[in-house]
C-alpha cells in the first residue's frame, strides 16, 4: 500500500514539476475506507478569510470527486472545494467542525448532517496541526453520502 502512495506521490510531483516549474512537496499520506489513499500536498498558495493569511494545502483522493483544499492559519482550519466550505477550529471545548456552507441545495443533500457532530474531539486546548490536517483528510469526506443512498431515502 505504502509502494502505491509513494508511486502516486512521485507521479504526482512530476507532473507538477512541468507545469508549475517547481515540485511541491507531499506533506502527509493515509487511506480512507470509501474514497481510497489520499494524499496532502504542500502549496505555496495563500487563502485570504477576514483579513487573516491561511497557508494551503492541496488534498487529493482516489476517488477525485472529493478533493479538496485545507487553508490553516494556527488553530484555524478551512476545508473546501466546489461543493462547500468547512470551518474548523480548535478551541477548549475541542476541535471540529464549527461552520459549513455549501454552494447549493444540491450540495448540501449530499452530507449527511448527523455526522457533523461526530467530528468533535473534545477535551483537547491545543492539536498538531499534522493530527489536524489527517483527522479533516479522514473524516470530512465520510460525511458525504452517495447517490445510490440518496435515491433509497
Amino acid at each position: 500500500m505504502k509502494k502505491v502512495v509513494l508511486s502516486i506521490g512521485i507521479m504526482l510531483m512530476s507532473i507538477m514539476c512541468f507545469a508549475d516549474g517547481e515540485p511541491e512537496a507531499i506533506f502527509l499520506s493515509g487511506h480512507t475506507i470509501n474514497h481510497g489513499d489520499y494524499v496532502i500536498i504542500d502549496t505555496e498558495q495563500v487563502y485570504h478569510f477576514q483579513g487573516l493569511e491561511y497557508d494551503v494545502f492541496n488534498v487529493m483522493y482516489d476517488d477525485v470527486k472529493v478533493n479538496m483544499k485545507i487553508a490553516v492559519n494556527g488553530e484555524k482550519y478551512i476545508a473546501y472545494n466546489d461543493e462547500f466550505t468547512a470551518f474548523y477550529e480548535c478551541t477548549k471545548h475541542g476541535f471540529g467542525v464549527r461552520k459549513i456552507l455549501f454552494s447549493s441545495p444540491i450540495a448540501r443533500d449530499k452530507y449527511d448532517a448527523k455526522e457533523f457532530r461526530q467530528q468533535t474531539i473534545l477535551g483537547t486546548k491545543n492539536i498538531d496541526p499534522c493530527v489536524a490536517l489527517k483527522l479533516i483528510a479522514v473524516y470530512l469526506p465520510q460525511m458525504r453520502v452517495e447517490y445510490n443512498y440518496l435515491a433509497k431515502k
